[in-house]
């Protein structure tokens, strides 16, 4: 699709349309930047929550812990019942097919306090504002904000968010992305998120919201 638009804009140069030509080069970096980001936003749609926002999911609060169906047993069991008797877990495609309660336990120990519990959840916008180094976690911190789209800004009053992803999901993530998500706090401050619905690319037009 970039390729065409970049053809597209070099024939209306080509054909001397000023309003073309006078921008030639901005409007082609517009196109590369959309080329990279385009890439990046179709691996993350694959990607995200990523493994640890999901172990969070299944441990504390989310989608994976509403959804964790074993045969024959409640809806939501401990692990220890479920690795003494077995089960098939029902999950959307895009969260984490094979990631048992003791798996997530790992992922989350040394960052998460053992007796933390979920305070808040909503639906938000998440503005990536810069990815940060990874850490000796394998996790990289990924400065964020609410995002108010009405209003194409951070939401006033709202604190800073710090998430944290793995190495090859945090590589496509690019600040001025907004991402669609549901948001979780829990009582030590840790922030994740799941229920992944839309990323938008930092160059969306300032009236998107209008789309819908």
């Amino acid at each position: 699709m970039t390729s065409v638009v970049q053809r597209w804009l070099n024939a209306m140069a080509s054909a001397d349309i000023y309003e073309v030509k006078d921008r030639l080069e901005d409007l082609t970096k517009f196109v590369d930047c959309a080329r990279e980001e385009l890439l990046a936003s179709c691996a993350l749609a694959k990607q995200l929550p990523g493994m640890f926002n999901s172990a969070c999911s299944l441990l504390y609060a989310g989608a994976l812990r509403s959804l964790y169906v074993d045969k024959g047993l409640p809806k939501w069991v401990l692990a220890d019942r479920r690795n003494s008797e077995g089960g098939e877990r029902l999950m959307p495609d895009h969260m984490v097919q094979d990631l048992s309660i003791e798996q997530a336990r790992q992922l989350v120990s040394g960052i998460v306090a053992d007796d933390a519990q979920c305070t808040r959840s909503r639906p938000v916008d998440i503005l990536v504002r810069s990815v940060g180094v990874c850490g000796d976690d394998g996790l990289h911190m990924v400065s964020a904000c609410v995002f108010d789209r009405q209003n194409m800004a951070a939401v006033e009053g709202e604190d800073p968010i710090v998430l944290r992803f793995e190495t090859d999901l945090a590589s496509n993530l690019i600040p001025g992305q907004v991402i669609e998500a549901t948001l979780y706090t829990l009582s030590d401050g840790c922030n994740y998120i799941d229920a992944v619905t839309m990323i938008w690319p930092s160059y969306s037009p300032l009236d998107y919201v209008n789309l819908y």
